[in-house]
């Protein structure tokens, strides 16, 4: 499912976000990882699904690589 993420490749990452909404228990915390090119787009979904605390964490190689998040 992930190498088919539609004509932007975030279909699934909406999904996760989305589903973390209802699956989190208030105050916890969502980190999923993406292509390193979709770093602002990750974390403009975060910030549409309402998630605080929004930012990114580095790779081993010092790339973007992880969307967090802490649910609502």
């Amino acid at each position: 499912m992930a190498l088919s993420g539609g004509s932007d490749g975030m279909n699934v990452c909406r999904k996760i976000a989305k589903g973390a909404r209802e699956a989190l228990a208030s105050e916890g915390w969502l980190i999923f990882e993406h292509h390193y090119d979709q770093s602002e787009k990750a974390l403009d979904l975060l910030a549409k699904e309402g998630f605080k605390e929004i930012d990114f964490y580095n790779d081993l190689e010092n790339i973007r690589r992880f969307a967090v998040g802490k649910c609502p």
